[in-house]
């Protein structure tokens, strides 16, 4: 199942409804609004002059022309275009994507990194589709299926193609074994006495012999993944906190490396003073149920604890009837909790950006330019905010800026801060912090979660050399067994001569005014190297095609680019100089999965094919994942490799 990992299960977050009823003053910037920002982009798809439509199916790679008839034997190659219509350029930074769909079944998504101006496009030609069954079926492209990008027009995203094959139909997907899944449960770590340890003082794992209504509590629980994969990256792992009955505190756990048998604990939560008498505190893993698992029904624990002195109004009990006097004394309400939050759609609860508009972090931050902060601070208790409070920006342990609240901030509720605009910043690393309720104004009920701290790297400004893949090329380096091509052949033998394609881009700020060089290693040996005359201005690439390995022996193989290899370019950050990847040569096929050819299949080989099959790596990273060289992953390739980490390698042959 694919989430957003920015998912935040909390009711009625309205960021713009909000900031229509909230009164935000004292910034250096004008005050957000609750009219959102124009946006001046929007993708669509796109039929380029000579092409025959948007979506081209043909039998022949090299045509943007539909072929006149299909038949279920052809293997068929699908183009497709899109354009940006608005008058606005759309940064490489918010990575557009464009998703297929066969039938309305999900085949392959692209994502790009590269600036799109007005009028601009980016396509894709000759995917290999392979063969479809005789009849109708649907070809369908989404852009921006997830609405990450805000357009001018968020309803011309979509274009979807009809084409007839003829010949018989395609047999039906033989039933494959149940796919394997996690299963979250409560547990109980060696050294600790519960699932759940409730004691009167924190750093202990072990429960209180004896509690006081008047105490405060330390809670210590654990999520253990009994299930037979892990949990996915796109999800997120809620965790519920309950004291009788009623949500007290809710943690989102990163699903990374949540796998087979992985724990993930969280120690000394807070809750109380509850009162006398007796008290359920209960744990639900997944809360939200974002996690498909092999049983829904064993998320929780609960364990009832016993505190002596009398009874009283806690935040989350109710009150018994006051004994009656003349004037009765109300019980003290809910409180209010205020915390740094990451809404829907952003990258972070600080989003900090070279541009405008968009919600999500730069990949990168160059020094001597003004960026751009993005905050959010969510009221998760149970009771409204209704006083004047102050959110407070630190740079480095020092206040920037602050903004206060003098409306009402209901449970639930998130208020937020766009595009605040940051002065410049020396090279090397900065720390941001929010502080919400700087001023400490308001009783919450948790006065410990009002900060959140992020770590930023500002790149000293200039020309920056990186291996790249352009537009309708494979990957960063392509090999291939014939010339010509910008796609990876699916199989190498040793007879063949090996044809590779690279690229290096300056994606800095500056030209890169040196002339520099690229080397090329096989098997960490020295094979060729390569100059580029200067300039090479920001944004452009320099490539080279077809240049000839020659021959390599069976057996696994690491190709190695080096750009600026002799360190004549001062780059923003010498570190992304280098791509490699790997490739196997001869006829035995590859344990599915196994990126390194180690002979067994680990968890993060099994991540690698996780982000190559959602499209955030390319496939070279580890070819081992696709056993239909088709130039993707699918979910039963991953499965493939799932058995292979459970079980052991085997060859296909031997499967």
């Amino acid at each position: 199942m694919q989430r957003l990992l920015q998912r935040v299960p909390i009711a009625f977050a309205c960021g713009l409804c909000l900031l229509a009823r909230v009164d935000f003053a004292g910034a250096t910037t004008p005050t957000p609004s609750a009219t959102p920002l124009t946006p001046e982009v929007n993708l669509a798809p796109y039929q380029p002059t000579a092409w025959s439509d948007e979506i081209v199916v043909s039998t022949q790679t090299g045509t943007h022309s539909d072929s006149s008839s299909l038949t279920s034997s052809d293997t068929l190659y699908l183009d497709w275009a899109i354009a940006n219509l608005g008058p606005g350029t759309l940064p490489g930074a918010a990575q557009p994507t464009v998703t297929l769909y066969v039938d309305n079944q999900y085949r392959r998504l692209w994502t790009y990194a590269s600036d799109v101006g007005p009028g601009g496009t980016l396509m894709v030609n000759d995917y290999q589709l392979g063969r479809l069954g005789g009849g109708t079926h649907t070809l369908t492209i989404r852009i921006d299926e997830l609405d990450l990008i805000a357009e001018t027009n968020e309803r011309d995203n979509e274009y979807t193609k009809v084409v007839a094959l003829t010949g018989p139909t395609l047999p039906p997907t033989p039933t494959r074994t149940p796919e394997p899944l996690p299963n979250l449960v409560p547990a109980k770590p060696a050294g600790w006495s519960d699932k759940i340890v409730i004691s009167t003082q924190s750093g202990t794992h072990s429960d209180s012999p004896s509690f006081k209504g008047t105490d405060t509590l330390y809670v210590d629980w654990t999520i253990a993944n009994i299930g037979s994969a892990p949990v996915p990256l796109t999800d997120v792992v809620g965790v519920g906190l309950y004291v009788d009955g009623r949500l007290a505190r809710a943690r989102f756990l990163a699903a990374y490396n949540f796998t087979p048998g992985a724990i993930k604990s969280v120690e000394d939560q807070t809750i109380g003073p509850l009162g006398g008498g007796s008290h359920t505190i209960m744990i639900r893993a997944d809360m939200d149920g974002d996690v498909t698992e092999t049983d829904e029904g064993d998320n929780e624990y609960a364990k009832t604890i016993t505190l002596s002195g009398p009874t009283f109004s806690p935040t989350l009990i109710p009150t018994p009837t006051p004994t009656p006097s003349p004037t009765p004394t109300p019980p003290p309400s809910g409180r209010p909790n205020l915390i740094p939050f990451r809404p829907t759609g952003w990258s972070d609860a600080i989003v900090v950006s070279s541009a405008t508009g968009t919600s999500t972090d730069s990949q990168r931050l160059y020094a001597g330019q003004p960026l751009h902060v993005d905050w959010a601070v969510l009221n998760n208790g149970d009771a409204t905010a209704t006083g004047s409070f102050f959110v407070e920006l630190d740079l480095d342990g020092t206040e920037v800026a602050s903004w206060y609240s003098n409306s009402p901030l209901e449970p639930g509720f998130y208020t937020y801060v766009a595009d605040y605009e940051l002065a410049a910043l020396a090279p090397g690393t900065h720390s941001l912090t929010i502080k919400a309720d700087s001023t400490a104004s308001l009783a919450e009920s948790n006065e410990g979660d009002n900060t959140f701290t992020k770590t930023i790297t500002a790149i000293a400004a200039g020309p920056n050399l990186i291996p790249y893949q352009p537009s309708g090329w494979f990957d960063r380096m392509v090999v291939s067994v014939q010339t010509g091509s910008h796609s990876d052949s699916p199989s190498f033998k040793d007879t063949d001569t090996l044809y590779l394609d690279w690229a290096i881009l300056n994606d800095g700020t500056a030209a890169a005014e040196a002339r520099f060089g690229t080397a090329l290693y096989v098997d960490e040996q020295l094979v060729d190297s390569w100059f580029t005359a200067p300039p090479l201005s920001s944004g452009y690439y320099s490539y080279v095609e077809d240049y000839a390995i020659g021959t390599l022996p069976q057996g696994t193989h690491t190709l190695r680019l080096k750009t600026d290899s002799g360190n004549a370019v001062a780059e923003g950050n010498e570190e992304d100089n280098e791509y490699a990847k790997t490739i196997r040569v001869g006829d035995a096929a590859p344990c599915p999965g196994d990126c390194d050819s180690g002979g067994t299949v680990t968890v993060d080989e099994l991540v690698r094919g996780v982000t190559i099959a959602l499209g955030s790596a390319a496939l070279g990273e580890c070819p081992a994942f696709d056993m239909g060289l088709d130039g993707s992953v699918t979910v039963d390739e991953l499965v493939l490799g799932v058995n292979a980490a459970l079980n052991g390698c085997t060859t296909l042959a031997q499967q």
